[in-house]
């Protein structure tokens, strides 16, 4: 049960509780026993879990006539000193690696632990659980509702910051900055302002428990990236893979060069050096032989921290259906699944929703979505998430934010599917126009709302770029986003369409570099490899 009492255990100190357990126990010359009971009785309740093994058996010397394991001693304990038990039990049939369990490797064929488990199922309202992250929701529920205090994703009646309220995030620019990205997706930078979420990233990771290659489809602007980037990326790197797996992660986007299998290994450059490897040639390669990609990752992993495990994010996963040559396409989704099936690395791919049906049409990429754990559809916000991507970011950075401000963005926001980012540009606007800590409402009504505050900011730019370089945005816009937006014949959708910056006219540079700092524009990479593209 480690990963699930890691799950746990992280839940309940993120909302603020204190937790006692056995990890948390150093060497001492006491018995384990007496420790595990002096701990019951400083505890103000007992979160029991409860798998398919009995566990330590102390002998009878010890104080154990009854020849009780040391987690029923607990139980029974934490009963007789009337502290409240809130018990949940592994079900019968979930998902679950059984070698170990007592029914196959105890002397007593898992009789002990099936009379416990039928115990608290009969005499207690125990709660059934499969997943890790399933479980940490069950349990920081039951100890919300005990103790009287509200879930951290349920609305409260302030949303101002109170006194003595955390505050993590350093509004200074040399510092954090904004605690809201704009046009941007959340980063890992701002994986500690992502709030909203925290649902669907405990979901997504007890589905990464049992698969290697995960598809999450949702709608433009719903925030696929930013789940993944700042919600489920930096939970993986502290523990979240099986067995706490530690693991290097790196994120391509298809067309940053001109073929996938080329993004990729410039997402592992950093590897492809520590191994002493040139890029060209392991290009070269595995153009020519796709299929050895497992073996060519799993030996670039070697050559740095062999335990370490390789996460790729493969971010706007679209473009490998829309911006790039069809064969090289399918070939790199085939070499990828089959290195994920050999376990070489873990996959988490976001897709549009209107371009999942191509992925209908790719043998492995059907396999992923017909399993029963590997696809994953991220729908749009509740009205409770937007609350707390809008409040709580303010109240990490020591903002405050009236209740009523707050209730009118949620039903804007609403108001039409994908506005998460104009959301976030808009509530980036009000942080640099604040006053006294405050994002303001008449700032906003100023601003003409969201619309109003894109079109400003737009206008804004033009005219700058205008007074400084003579350059009329009616003349250079068009030219410069025709490039960068893609529209396919068959459907009518455009797509980004990322475009290396070295190659538009050297003219056009300075233009890019503008909406680049103005966040209408993003790059990545470095140098002669850097691409732009529009940031939404």
């Amino acid at each position: 049960l480690k990963d699930y009492r890691k799950a746990v255990t992280d839940t309940l100190r993120q909302a603020g509780h204190q937790v006692t357990g056995m990890e948390d126990y150093a060497a001492a010359p006491h018995r384990p026993v007496e420790i595990c009971l002096k701990d019951v009785e400083a505890a103000d309740l007992y979160v029991g879990l409860f798998a398919f093994r009995y566990g330590y058996v102390p002998p009878a010397e010890h104080g154990n006539p009854s020849h009780l394991s040391i987690t029923e001693l607990e139980f029974r304990h934490a009963e007789s000193q009337n502290r409240p038990c809130l018990i949940f039990v592994v079900e019968e049939h979930a998902s679950w690696p059984r070698f170990y369990d007592d029914a196959c490797m105890a002397e007593d064929k898992g009789a002990r632990i099936r009379a416990l488990r039928q115990r608290l199922l009969t005499e207690k309202l125990a709660k059934l659980f499969s997943q890790p992250h399933e479980l940490s929701a069950h349990v920081l529920a039951a100890v919300s509702k005990h103790l009287g205090t509200p879930l951290p994703s349920v609305p409260s009646p302030a949303i101002a910051l109170t006194t003595g309220s955390a505050v993590i995030w350093d509004i200074d620019e040399q510092k954090d900055g904004s605690p809201y990205p704009g046009l941007l997706h959340f980063t890992r930078k701002y994986a500690r302002v992502f709030f909203g979420r925290e649902s669907e990233v405990g979901e997504i990771l007890d589905r990464l428990r049992h698969t290697g290659f995960l598809i999450i489809s949702g709608d433009s602007g719903v925030g696929k990236s930013s789940v993944v980037d700042a919600g489920v990326l930096p939970r993986l790197e502290t523990g979240g893979l099986p067995n706490a797996q530690p693991c290097v992660i790196v994120r391509m986007v298809p067309s940053q060069r001109q073929q996938p299998m080329e993004a990729f290994l410039g997402a592992l450059s950093a590897l492809i050096s520590q191994a002493g490897l040139r890029p060209d040639t392991l290009l070269d390669e595995l153009t020519q032989a796709p299929e050895t990609l497992g073996a060519r990752i799993t030996t670039l992993m070697k050559a740095g921290d062999p335990s370490r495990a390789l996460v790729l994010f493969l971010d706007q996963m679209e473009e490998l259906f829309t911006a790039q040559e069809a064969t090289q396409a399918n070939r790199f989704l085939t070499a990828l699944y089959q290195a994920a099936q050999e376990q070489a690395l873990w996959v988490i791919g976001t897709i549009r929703s209107d371009h999942l049906h191509h992925c209908h049409r790719h043998p492995e990429m059907l396999n992923v979505l017909n399993g029963p754990v590997g696809h994953y559809a991220l729908g749009a916000a509740k009205p409770y998430m937007i609350r707390d991507m809008i409040v709580n970011p303010a109240q990490a950075a020591g903002l405050t934010i009236s209740e009523d401000f707050a209730a009118r963005l949620i039903r804007e926001s609403e108001a039409e599917a994908g506005n998460l980012p104009l959301l976030a540009f808009v509530l980036d606007q009000l942080f640099h126009k604040r006053a006294d800590h405050t994002l303001s409402e008449a700032e906003y009504d100023r601003l003409g709302g969201v619309a109003g505050a894109i079109g400003a900011h737009v206008k804004a730019v033009e005219t700058t770029m205008e007074r400084q370089w003579g350059i009329k945005a009616a003349e250079v816009m068009p030219v410069l986003f025709q490039r960068l937006a893609k529209v396919q014949k068959e459907e009518g959708m455009p797509t980004r369409n990322r475009q290396k910056k070295a190659d538009f006219p050297k003219a056009l540079h300075p233009v890019i570099d503008r909406l680049v700092t103005e966040r209408l524009l993003r790059t990545e990479g470095e140098k002669e490899d850097a691409t732009v593209s529009i940031s939404h």
